[in-house]
């Protein structure tokens, strides 16, 4: 039994491949990464312990940090047409990292881990469908297009 295929339009292909990270840069992967990790901050907020004898509460300062390509975080440092973002309790409330890892005197009360692993599915789904739009509206501008 012998199968043959031909595929028409190779070169063609092959250029809108390599354009691909020229469509969908910088800010449209940070608008992507940003409306991904919404699903995470919102249930990290809500299963972020509430303190009412502290004033304010960590819960509504949970808040999604994109960095740029002059930052760094602990486990990425940015460059060129990437983006990176970070979700968790703005500056002042560095307490969350007690709380959601425990102390000798205090044990672990995580809401940030329970909420990347409840929605990481979701996250992922909404970030790819925003990349799809972008790419998609590259192809009708004519850009990226054959």
């Amino acid at each position: 039994m012998k199968v043959s295929a031909r595929l028409d339009g190779g070169a063609a292909l092959r250029q809108m491949l390599h354009d691909l990270p020229s469509a969908v840069g910088w800010q449209q992967q940070r608008l992507a990464l940003k409306d991904g990790a919404e699903p995470i901050r919102a249930e990290a907020a809500t299963l972020c312990p509430r303190d009412d004898a502290a004033g304010a509460h960590m819960a509504d300062h949970i808040v999604i940090h994109a960095l740029t390509e002059a930052q760094t975080d602990r486990d990425a440092e940015v460059t060129g047409n990437e983006a990176v973002v970070r979700i968790g309790p703005m500056k002042g409330f560095f307490y969350g990292y007690f709380l959601e890892y425990g102390t000798s005197h205090q044990g672990a009360r995580p809401f940030m881990r329970p909420a990347f692993d409840n929605n990481l599915r979701q996250s992922l789904q909404v970030t790819g469908n925003r990349l799809w739009l972008f790419l998609q509206q590259q192809l009708k501008a004519g850009r990226g297009a054959p």
